[in-house]
């Protein structure tokens, strides 16, 4: 964790083994995680970085999980907390047909929005997501063409070849209304 911009000071475990994403939400210091198989997605609270010190770092205590109820999600590879609270991550199909988008209310545990974009698959190669990030309406966006984009989520996702270099590509999804991001 960073302490007054010296550098890290502190650290949590939050997985025993893999940790594909991370999301924090900025307005409470909440932050979200998971592995593999999601039923729930685990849920922290990081202390306050004031009077944090080199002999008192900061730390994040486990929260209860947030129990999926119409769930679970399975191999969640990207997260991020968007500006009305909503926790976006994304994930690939069993069947790698697929980039899943899906919108989580991490309040109430309900899967609100599931968004499936079909992605391009070979038999010599996989995908695997990557990362997740929102673009969302500022002042920059007052200038067209910005303005007729409510917001962007953004997802990377890897073409994993056996041979030669990883491959790499991204879906922009355009979000009209900014209130459901």
């Amino acid at each position: 964790m960073w302490l007054a911009g010296s550098g890290y000071e502190g650290a949590v475990v939050v997985a025993d083994h893999e940790l594909a994403w991370l999301a924090l939400n900025p307005k409470n210091r909440e932050f979200y995680a998971s592995q593999g198989f999601a039923p729930a997605i685990q849920h922290y609270e990081l202390s306050s970085y004031i009077g944090s010190s080199a002999s008192h770092p900061p730390t994040a205590k486990h929260l209860s999980d947030i129990k999926l109820v119409n769930g679970p999600i399975d191999g969640i590879q990207g997260g991020k907390v968007s500006s009305h609270g909503k926790l976006w991550v994304d994930s690939l199909s069993s069947d790698q047909l697929r980039l899943i988008f899906w919108g989580v209310d991490p309040y109430s545990g309900i899967i609100q929005v599931t968004h499936p974009v079909f992605v391009v698959t070979a038999a010599d190669y996989h995908f695997e997501a990557e990362g997740l990030d929102i673009t969302e309406p500022t002042s920059a966006f007052d200038a067209l063409p910005n303005r007729l984009v409510g917001g962007v989520i953004h997802a990377q996702f890897l073409a994993n070849l056996p041979i030669t270099s990883d491959g790499w590509a991204s879906i922009n999804l355009n979000v009209s209304d900014p209130n459901r991001l």
